[in-house]
């Protein structure tokens, strides 16, 4: 895996007697993913905790696992330092577990910063046998669900959680009491200032319990689950690569003549994209309403949202949402906190988008995870082994990328050869984002690559004779290049800048020259390297 994935990282734990107790890795796409998914009921007494996260086309991905011996908090605190190790010491935004001791005190200690939520699922699981002695069991169950769902603020659930503790007579039992003690991990009004993609629970992990049934079983020897396990991982990323294909070649169509819909269009990923107009259709289904004191706050205009795409329990009445705008930073807010924690506008901003006839939103709500305009590496870097339904661009791609592999693990090996690698990919990279094709010289050869195990021949000779290049260091810092043309006849033109050429030792455009001030000189200004005189280049500064 770390073959083929560069940034793959893993740590084996093992006894005292050399035994494996835990083994831990960590995919690449872990380090661009912020909310975690941690599950521990995978094949338990087997293989156990994978993380999972999500991609920018709202498709569960594994960003790395664990194999653990036993649940205690110190494999747990193994588990997830390193797990920060792999991703540079970066901590989580924010992780969703099960509701477990161990795992609760390994983050506290390993991720103190980061948010921990429980999975509401196990909770609501036992919510019928925690009321079995209840009277109307099942009238309290749904009611509890919507003391838990259907709250607007704190204040509101706290009011609401008493009366019901009160209403059943549960002051005496215990699973409710500790819930409430914990409730900042479960209940959704305290966690709505958070992005979690609209996950309450491990629902992702238990996704992807399914699609590695396929895969893995419990008779699974720990050779076949490495084995497999790869085969899985291809598979799942497949699928993410062919979403990245719908998404940029096939638009869904917009639903309306709004200016920001078009512009979604441009920026979401496909699955994103009809993921928001779900919102934008429930926009017909708001009434909007401008109080008298609509303007309690100087430059900040509220509204007040009538929602009837869903209402509340036990009754016929809408929800009733307020959303504010400061036209001065064109800021927006709701107060369901959707775009808190989903990372899409919600139905209630964009009936005040409607209403106020905005027709630009600001960047800052166009999250950068959900565009379809993103270079996500690791969905290429696995694919370097051949992809059977690889388009040609990513196929020129995977070539260039080899060649740049290739040239920073030579460059690995010295100090001197790494600055020098730097200094010409910065020159490379002005060169290519000031790109003019009347003023840039493109060599006229093709390159042979002579680095795949065949043999060289006369050619290589030849092109052995045509450039000669010295690397020098002067008093430990500044390296000097000399860049000589000889020979003659029909060879690659390769010196210490850009440019190639046929015969007669010409290099084409020579590079690594600076003017006084530091900035690269027009090409103008450059010597012809067609004139002996020119032929060779001293002191060029890295």
């Amino acid at each position: 895996m770390q073959q083929k994935d560069r940034e793959f990282y893993y740590s084996v734990d093992v006894d005292c007697f050399g035994r494996l107790r835990n083994v831990v890795w960590v995919h690449s796409h872990s380090k661009v993913a912020y909310v975690i998914c941690l599950d521990t009921t995978y094949l338990v007494n087997r293989y156990n905790m994978p993380f999972v996260g999500v991609n920018q086309h709202r498709q569960s991905i594994l960003l790395g696992c664990a194999l653990m011996s036993s649940e205690d908090i110190t494999s747990y605190k193994i588990v997830l330092s390193t797990w920060l190790r792999g991703l540079n010491n970066v901590h989580l935004l924010a992780i969703m577990t099960d509701q477990c001791d161990s795992i609760k005190a390994a983050i506290n200690a390993m991720m103190p910063n980061t948010v921990h939520r429980y999975c509401i699922w196990h909770m609501l699981a036992k919510l019928r046998t925690k009321l079995s002695r209840v009277l109307d069991g099942k009238i309290a169950k749904a009611e509890f669900k919507a003391l838990v769902f259907d709250n607007i603020n704190v204040v509101e659930f706290e009011r609401r959680w008493t009366d019901y503790i009160k209403k059943y007579n549960l002051e005496e039992r215990d699973w409710f009491y500790k819930l409430y003690l914990e409730k900042e991990k479960w209940v959704p009004v305290y966690l709505n200032d958070h992005f979690w993609d609209g996950m309450l629970s491990t629902q992702r992990s238990e996704g992807m319990h399914a699609f590695f049934d396929g895969f893995i079983t419990r008779q699974s020897t720990l050779k076949l689950f490495v084995q497999q396990y790869e085969l899985a991982i291809r598979a799942k990323f497949e699928k993410e690569l062919e979403a990245e294909y719908r998404s940029r070649c096939f638009e869904p169509k917009c639903l309306s003549e709004f200016v920001w819909e078009e512009k979604f269009q441009t920026c979401y990923t496909r699955e994103v994209f009809e993921f928001f107009q779900v919102q934008l259709r429930k926009l017909y289904h708001c009434e909007i309403s401008t109080p008298e004191d609509h303007q309690a706050i100087a430059g900040v205009e509220n509204y007040i949202i009538l929602d009837y795409s869903f209402r509340r329990f036990n009754t016929r009445d809408p929800f009733v949402f307020t959303v504010e705008y400061t036209p001065i930073g064109e800021y927006l807010s709701c107060s369901c906190k959707w775009f808190e924690t989903r990372g899409i506008l919600c139905c209630h901003i964009l009936k005040a988008l409607s209403h106020r006839r905005i027709n630009n939103v600001n960047e800052r709500y166009i999250l950068r995870r959900w565009r379809k305009d993103v270079v996500h590496p690791h969905l290429k870097r696995f694919f370097l082994g051949g992809y059977s339904r690889m388009t040609s661009e990513y196929m020129m791609y995977r070539e260039l990328l080899k060649h740049f592999e290739r040239v920073c693990d030579i460059a690995l090996d010295t100090e001197v050869m790494r600055r020098y690698i730097k200094y010409h990919l910065n020159r490379l990279e002005h060169d290519l984002l000031n790109w003019d094709d009347d003023q840039m010289i493109i060599p006229d050869w093709e390159f042979e690559d002579t680095h795949d195990g065949e043999g060289e021949g006369e050619g290589d000779e030849v092109h052995k004779q045509l450039v000669e290049v010295e690397l020098e260091v002067i008093g430990g810092v500044e390296v000097v290049g000399r860049c000589v043309g000889r020979g003659g006849g029909r060879g690659h033109g390769r010196g210490c800048g850009r440019g190639g050429g046929r015969g007669g030792g010409n290099t084409g455009l020579a590079e690594g020259i600076e003017q006084d001030d530091g900035t690269i000189p027009p090409q103008s200004s450059l010597p012809d390297l067609n004139d002996e005189a020119n032929w060779e280049i001293e002191d060029l500064t890295v």
